[in-house]
């Protein structure tokens, strides 16, 4: 489960911080899913699991235009967790695609490249902080 910044209204929440990603996440885990990701532009992605919720800081600015960027998130976390990699892999991996979409005007060619990202993680390694659990 992927939930944009726009998204979160439409669920039941007003704002996008911690508390919100952990209230928005609670309902989908209530639902029987195992973990799920809250994805908040320049605050970065939550991953929310039973054990409590873990941030992940974006990597750059806030993009003019969302949508690109969650695409840039989900596609990048389905190709991590398609080539077996963990789920926390994954979630840093894919903000770091986040990031580069964002810097980027969108349409197709928003979309970084795999080595783009790798390139973007070597400078900008993403240091996830647990905070609840």
């Amino acid at each position: 489960m992927i939930t944009g910044r726009d998204e979160l209204p439409r669920i039941g929440s007003s704002s996008t911080g911690s508390d919100d990603a952990a209230l928005v996440g609670k309902i989908f885990l209530d639902r029987g899913v195992r973990s799920g990701v809250v994805v908040v532009g320049a605050d970065g992605a939550y991953l929310v699991e039973k054990g409590g919720v873990t941030r992940f800081p974006a990597h750059g600015q806030p993009a003019a235009n969302p949508s690109p960027t969650v695409d840039a998130f989900s596609a990048a976390l389905a190709t991590r967790l398609a080539a077996g990699k963990g789920l926390y892999e994954a979630v840093g991996f894919a903000s770091a695609a986040a990031s580069i979409s964002a810097s980027r005007s969108g349409g197709p060619g928003s979309l970084p490249t795999h080595t783009e990202v790798l390139a973007n993680l070597s400078r900008f390694t993403p240091h996830p902080s647990r905070l609840t659990g």
